[in-house]
């Protein structure tokens, strides 16, 4: 399979460098595959459109579709979401698979840190055509029913953790609204703030609990919600942490954002987009916010452990051992 990892600011031979750690694994596996890494950062559309055309599956790493400007500006992160959306375009125009890998979901369950990426060990969430669950398709077929548990382990989880139980909360808990951060992907063409106000009006005529809004602590400039506010509504301070209002929630209300995995590590239902990864559990009507589903959560956390992978399992070539049947089944289909 001949392989093209598109990139930006490239260092050759990086400990700490994606392109660098998943060429090495590749390199340990016995299939003669070959992978070219390919630095965008002076690169024209024209070259970047030769190099899909003969690679049998084109790599990225980030998201794309943000039209903030911190993300569309000339720095690194805008860089990343430009490349990213022309990968995106290009390998979709001609049918060819896509593989990206991005930060991690799961890992959000394991500690309160601001940044992931410098939580260790490092994990790389990977999907193939999107990063978004319901429109990518992640690795989780043909699970062993242990990875989760192993994942405990190596995070030093408390063992009762791999059975997860659904919370316990009073009559009068209240509802948690997290809108997304304002820098974003609107990838279903909503707004934080639009979103926002749909939820709570959809709500107040929905239930009696109390509504906090809490932003999300990543919005890089302040964002009113205030005007939302009346006696059954609150909006909070966007740094008040999360875990710490997860304990006393009666269910979280988001679009598709990763904050799911600490809420349904608290045993606190989701209601969600059909797009977020929370959705197969059944809470996608906000109409039924009194009234959720609560269904066996420890089969949907082994099914989350094969959606991202180690640093190390990477470097070591694990994780393209696994998903190369997937892709070569992708390719052999049309990647249809």
């Amino acid at each position: 399979m001949n392989i093209c990892f598109f990139t930006y600011a490239f260092k050759p031979g990086s400990v700490d460098n994606l392109p660098n750690i998943f060429a090495e694994g590749i390199g340990r596996q016995p299939y003669g595959d070959s992978i070219e890494v390919i630095d965008c950062t002076d690169i024209d559309h024209r070259k970047i459109q030769e190099k899909i055309k003969n690679a049998d599956l084109s790599v990225i790493s980030g998201t794309w579709g943000s039209d903030h400007p911190s993300r569309t500006s000339d720095s690194l992160i805008g860089q990343m979401n430009r490349i990213n959306q022309t990968v995106k375009y290009l390998t979709r125009s001609m049918n060819k698979p896509l593989l990206i890998f991005e930060s991690p979901t799961l890992s959000r369950s394991r500690s309160t840190v601001q940044t992931l990426k410098d939580f260790h060990p490092r994990y790389y969430r990977a999907s193939l055509n999107h990063w978004l669950y319901g429109l990518g398709e992640f690795f989780t077929q043909g699970f062993d029913h242990h990875r989760f548990e192993w994942f405990c382990k190596v995070n030093k989880i408390i063992k009762t953790k791999t059975e997860p139980l659904w919370a316990q909360r009073s009559a009068h808990a209240p509802i948690l609204v997290l809108p997304e951060k304002n820098s974003a992907p609107m990838v279903h063409g909503l707004s934080p703030q639009s979103w926002t106000e749909t939820v709570v009006n959809v709500l107040k005529s929905n239930t009696n609990r109390p509504i906090w809004i809490k932003p999300s602590p990543h919005h890089l400039e302040d964002t009113d919600y205030t005007k939302y506010e009346n006696n059954n509504v609150s909006v909070l301070n966007k740094d008040i942490s999360l875990n710490e209002l997860l304990k006393q929630a009666w269910a979280t209300v988001i679009l598709d954002s990763t904050a799911c995995f600490e809420s349904l590590w608290q045993g606190v239902p989701v209601f969600c987009y059909p797009g977020s990864f929370a959705s197969e559990l059944g809470n996608t009507d906000i109409t039924k916010i009194d009234a959720p589903v609560r269904a066996p959560l420890l089969s949907w956390w082994q099914k989350m452990a094969y959606t991202e992978f180690t640093q190390q399992e990477i470097q070591q070539g694990y994780i393209w051992s696994y998903i190369r049947p997937q892709i070569l089944h992708r390719i052999a289909k049309g990647n249809t």
